[in-house]
């Protein structure tokens, strides 16, 4: 079997599962095979965004596409050996499409990490998927049935393999790192992602990343409060330095207006937070459940603090209480990675 006839097809919603993509790719030798980066446009609550011209630091040949209502699989001709790849779960759209055309073999599936929700069990999300949907209970639970069925079948006819590319991997309910994944990535942020240019000018920076704090809150008009409050906690501890904000790119696009009132300087800018990681100018990331507290100890060696014990419980919504307790276990465990404040 020539690997020079496999097709790789590669669905990003961020600029992360870019660099988690091109990280496996590397690591794998597979820069000789048809590339295809699908950009998937036509999800609403995808405000994340990737463009061609984020793709502008790859050296090998690939195919751009951005999935849209004008988009079809079929334009992209027949596969022979073909791998998927996509964050955290299997892009069931793109099987069922493949599927419809009679074009493929058995498919292999690469799925690379979306974050600290990878690590999430079922039953997590399970409950969000519940607590988003707006209708009744019980087309919920039919729908929900119908859909994990026919995603079983589609497993069963279509994939030959489903391989993990994470940083973690959960075993006896604690998480370890992934020494292969991660010395992947490391490669790729140091032989292949670009350095950025100067973006802060201060000698003692700190940059405290978002994600999206008002998804966690019960009462929306506690964002600000709340996040003055975690500021003021990092100032006790490094008083001369200068904190800089990095809003969630969900929350830049949103308008930046709810911060002004921030007791730091917000970034408006919409470089991804390894862009910032990059520049060397960082000493010191802060933050709550965001990944960025992971992947800037893990790949840049930058030092990182949690400061999830100081939110407020009694403020935050039932559905993201799981979560907060688990990802403070999760501090617990990787204690050499990122510290409590």
């Amino acid at each position: 079997m020539s690997i020079s006839k496999t097709t790789i097809i590669i669905k990003v919603l961020s600029k992360f599962h870019l660099f988690g993509a091109i990280s496996y790719l590397y690591a794998h030798n597979l820069l000789d095979c048809r590339i295809i980066i699908l950009s998937d446009f036509h999800v609403p609550s995808n405000r994340f965004r990737v463009l061609k011209e984020d793709c502008k630091f790859i050296n090998f040949p690939f195919e751009f596409y951005y999935i849209d209502k004008s988009f079809s699989l079929s334009d992209l001709g027949k596969f022979n050996n073909l791998i998927v790849m996509n964050a955290m779960s299997v892009p069931y759209n793109i099987i069922i499409s493949l599927f419809r055309q009679n074009t493929f073999r058995r498919i292999k599936c690469v799925l690379f990490d979306e974050g600290m929700g990878t690590y999430c069990d079922k039953r997590y999300w399970y409950n969000y998927r519940r607590s988003v949907w707006k209708k009744s209970t019980i087309v919920f639970y039919i729908k929900d049935f119908f859909v994990m069925f026919l995603c079983k079948i589609l497993r069963i006819i279509c994939i030959d393999k489903i391989e993990k590319f994470t940083l973690f991997y959960l075993l006896g309910g604690a998480l370890h790192k992934n020494k292969q994944v991660i010395n992947a990535y490391n490669y790729f942020f140091e032989n292949v992602y670009p350095v950025q240019n100067q973006i802060l000018q201060k000698e003692y920076n700190i940059l405290f990343i978002s994600d999206c704090l008002n998804s966690y809150l019960k009462n929306q008009e506690d964002e600000i409060p709340i996040y003055n409050f975690l500021i003021s906690k990092v100032r006790e501890k490094y008083a001369n330095a200068t904190i800089y904000f990095k809003p969630h790119p969900s929350e830049i696009n949103d308008g930046l207006e709810r911060f002004k009132d921030l007791d730091c300087e917000v970034l408006n800018i919409s470089l991804s937070a390894e862009d910032l990681f990059k520049t060397e100018e960082i000493s010191l990331v802060v933050g709550l459940g965001t990944t960025s507290l992971m992947t800037s100890a893990l790949f840049f060696n930058i030092k990182t603090i949690c400061l999830m014990d100081y939110l407020p419980m009694e403020k935050v919504i039932d559905s993201k209480l799981k979560f907060i307790l688990q990802y403070k276990k999760w501090i617990s465990e990787l204690e050499e990675i990122c510290k409590i404040l």
